[in-house]
């Protein structure tokens, strides 16, 4: 409850968590902590690893992310 009050009066000052799953990683709001090899697009968010904030459209804490690396099918070195 407290926890609640106070991030309503943060949010009345302009206080935004920074919303980043599923989106493309930018460097002026994430800060990419490690990648995952999967299937998913290279350079996507996959898991958000904490929580980062703006205040008045300025960042003041960028969110830590996980970001998607895509898998090459190609494995192995091709002779000719």
């Amino acid at each position: 409850m407290v926890y609640q009050k106070m991030m309503k009066i943060l949010s009345d000052y302009g206080l935004e968590p920074i919303e980043c799953m599923g989106k493309k990683s930018d460097p002026l709001l994430h800060d990419v902590i490690c990648r995952m090899q999967c299937t998913d697009e290279s350079g996507t968010i996959v898991e958000e690893i904490g929580k980062g904030y703006s205040l008045k459209s300025k960042v003041i804490r960028p969110s830590k992310v996980m970001v998607a690396e895509k898998i090459s099918k190609d494995e192995g070195e091709i002779n000719g």
